[in-house]
């Protein structure tokens, strides 16, 4: 870091004035990928419901 930066460093905390950002942004983060889980999870789900289907009709 250049001089001026080392000397606001002194008076200012940086991670003060960012975490609220960084929570507001890894909460986003967050709820995004549980949600990607949540949908691949389904799609698994009826994915194995349709092979079972298909399974049984051609047992018939």
């Amino acid at each position: 870091m250049g001089f001026p930066m080392n000397v606001m460093g002194l008076f200012m905390n940086m991670e003060e004035q960012m975490s609220e950002d960084w929570d507001n942004g890894f909460g986003k983060l967050k709820k995004l990928t549980e949600e990607d889980y949540a949908v691949e999870k389904a799609r698994e789900e009826l994915a194995a419901q349709a092979a079972a289907s298909e399974e049984s009709a051609a047992e018939d």
